[in-house]
């Protein structure tokens, strides 16, 4: 039987090594290694099919249990509000408190709120002191900062008048503020008795040092007012201890990895300045982002996995090459919701990865990718770890709404996504009244916080759509997805949500566009010359303003207003009386505005004109008979005719008449000096 056994066993491991070697014949076949500079980026998925966005997402879907993720379900409408309310009471029925406050704290921007399984979690969840119970680690029973929505016990306790004998916010507050001043740094555990754990190479930036903010933000947000005081602190703390080099946020103290929860932990930070609009060191946070994600496109490092680029977000760079699903959620959902601060060659390389560059396949395709190791084509489901055994149905649904934000390509406009950060590693800002996907009638919701342009790829060819404002809009498109049928802008954003992009000093003002009406303008007259449209690409009311310049030199300047996501056309006069003869390019400049990060646009160069002498129509220095010939060619026109000629309208009336014939005879036979 030994020697059977044996036998069996090496019988095993020959089969075991035989087909290990064909799932990754792909990946072996004729590489010979990678070599400086070379690129091992796969074009194709190693399925047989070349399926569009939306097939991949209708054939994937239909095999999702939606019933292990019915917040995602919501977002396909494939579940409701009823489902998550029935979600929420089933927690409370099998006394699973922890689920009950967090889904409760999830669900209350879709207005679920279950009183009565709320009330049996206040009463039915042990304490920790003062503390709420989250978490039982190495036999010791704590409050986990990770598991911040449990601090929400506080704010029902205080709304429903229940239990406010367990449930003190005041003795929590100044109970959590010792433990974290005591330790001298943020940390993961505090126990009942105030003491506190941190794991051994920590604090890290996100688990123990954005944690420990929010933390103290939901104290504020729930009526402590020195707690954003206690969440600066940290903030600054972070800023002096984990930020390196000049680059990014890094792993833990002392160790300047790259860490996946990089898309997580701008949300929190953008929590604290929706609160301190001028909050020190935000430009960070994008900075952050940028190096992370975007400064080398798939080779930025926050993508680099064993061998090359992964495609998906790595745990650790470079020591941990593990994939992470719901950090690529965190990444891009970060990146979509912040594109408008990003910088212009940031904004280009969201574009070019969404898109596909370079012959590669776009970044949804991607995520299918075996070099991503996140899908498993045999049971056409995902899993949240690459280290992971098993794919779920609950990753296969959160999968598939990536996908659907993967097929939306930003150009000038921004996604709205809320403002909130209760769980650890927070992907339900994912909003499904805001946003949500019918594959069977070919339609979207899309909401955006900036008017602008958004590129769809959910068929063979892209469809661009124009949003004159912000607000939350349904799109119909073709069975095929490949051309729009209609849009309807069908409310604004709520009132009572903030957003990502919302939060004040998240702002940006921008010139979209100069036209210059004609070639040419007469010295010593005075007239509108120049039309200019200027953009709000945030979310708040700003007053700023537009400079028009003739080469560096001030024409004239008008203050605005304009609500978020609003935009005007502003019209300046030019005098030219001393303006020497000659050519003058325009441009336009708006703002700054206070706390807007994002400057790039803020500038516009438009075309050339040149300042003559009035009438010499044809430039050549001197009014004769060849300009008369083409002033009368347009004479008695206006913009609408055949036959304008914005140059003959001499006094700028939109009119070529007898005024202008006036003036033209003034000058007849000058020429210029």
């Amino acid at each position: 039987m030994k020697r059977r056994a044996s036998e069996l066993s090496a019988s095993f491991l020959i089969v075991t090594s035989i087909l290990v070697l064909f799932a990754h014949a792909g990946e072996l076949s004729g590489s010979g290694g990678l070599k400086a500079g070379q690129s091992n980026y796969p074009t194709s998925l190693e399925t047989s099919d070349n399926l569009t966005l939306a097939q991949t997402l209708q054939s994937i879907s239909q095999g999702v249990d939606w019933t292990q993720a019915v917040y995602a379900g919501m977002v396909f409408d494939n579940k409701t509000t009823a489902d998550l309310e029935a979600l929420i009471d089933g927690y409370a029925a099998s006394a699973d408190w922890l689920d009950v406050l967090q889904w409760s704290a999830i669900s209350e921007k879709l207005g679920v709120e279950r009183q009565n399984a709320i009330e049996a979690a206040l009463d039915g969840l042990p304490m920790i002191g003062p503390l709420p119970w989250t978490i039982n680690y190495s036999g010791v029973s704590y409050f986990g900062v990770e598991q911040k929505f449990a601090l929400l016990g506080y704010f029902y306790a205080e709304k429903y008048g229940y239990r406010l004998d367990k449930w003190n916010m005041t003795s929590a507050y100044v109970f959590f503020k010792k433990a974290i001043e005591d330790t001298g740094h943020p940390v993961l555990f505090v126990d009942s008795n105030g003491g506190t754990w941190t794991i051994s190479y920590g604090p890290r930036y996100y688990d123990e040092s954005a944690s420990t903010v929010m933390c103290f933000l939901i104290f504020y947000e729930m009526g402590i007012a020195n707690a954003l005081d206690d969440a600066l602190q940290w903030w600054n703390w972070i800023n002096n201890n984990l930020w390196y080099q000049g680059t990014h946020y890094e792993y833990a103290l002392n160790r300047p990895d790259y860490e996946c929860e990089a898309g997580f932990f701008a949300k929190t930070i953008a929590n604290l300045k929706y609160y301190v609009s001028d909050l020190g060191n935000w430009s960070r946070v994008l900075t952050d982002l940028q190096n992370r994600f975007l400064a080398d496109g798939w080779n930025s490092p926050q993508w680099l996995g064993r061998s090359g680029t992964a495609y998906v977000v790595v745990h650790d760079y470079p020591t941990n090459a593990e994939t992470r699903l719901i950090n690529t959620i965190g990444a891009w959902t970060s990146l979509l919701g912040l594109y408008g601060a990003l910088d212009s060659s940031s904004e280009n390389t969201v574009q070019n990865l969404l898109e596909g560059q370079s012959g590669l396949d776009p970044a949804w395709k991607l995520l299918m990718n075996a070099t991503a190791d996140l899908y498993d084509n045999t049971t056409g489901k995902f899993k949240w770890a690459s280290d992971s055994l098993f794919t779920s149905d609950e990753a296969t649904a959160y999968a598939l709404t990536l996908m659907f934000f993967m097929g939306i390509v930003p150009k000038t406009a921004t996604l709205a996504f809320p403002l909130e950060d209760y769980t650890n590693d927070d992907m339900y800002d994912i909003d499904p009244e805001l946003f949500n996907i019918n594959l069977e009638n070919a339609s979207i919701r899309v909401s955006v916080v900036t008017g602008g342009q958004l590129e769809f790829i959910y068929g063979t060819s892209p469809v661009m759509c124009d949003f004159p404002s912000s607000g939350v809009y349904e799109l119909a498109f073709s069975s095929d997805w490949n051309s729009l049928l209609s849009v309807s802008k069908i409310d604004n954003l709520p009132n009572d949500t903030r957003f990502l992009f919302d939060a004040p000093g998240l702002v940006n003002v921008q010139v979209a566009k100069i036209m210059t009406h004609r070639s040419m303008v007469g010295q010593w007259l005075t007239f509108p010359v120049d039309v200019t449209t200027v953009e709000n690409q945030g979310s708040d009311p700003v007053t700023f303003n537009v400079t028009l310049y003739a080469n560096s030199t001030v024409v004239e300047m008008q203050t605005v207003t304009l609500e978020g996501g609003g935009s005007t056309t502003v019209f300046f006069v030019w005098n030219t009386s001393g303006f020497p003869m000659g050519g003058y390019t325009i441009s336009a400049y708006a703002g700054p505005v206070p706390g807007e990060t994002n400057t790039a646009d803020n500038n516009l160069t438009g075309g050339t004109l040149v300042v003559g002498m009035p009438g010499d129509l044809n430039g050549d220095g001197v009014v004769n008979i060849l300009d008369a010939i083409i002033f009368s060619n347009a004479f008695l026109s206006t913009p609408s005719s055949p036959n304008w000629n914005p140059d003959a309208d001499l006094n700028g009336d939109d009119v070529v008449n007898v005024l202008d014939a006036i003036i033209f005879s003034g000058y007849f036979m000058a020429a210029s000096p």
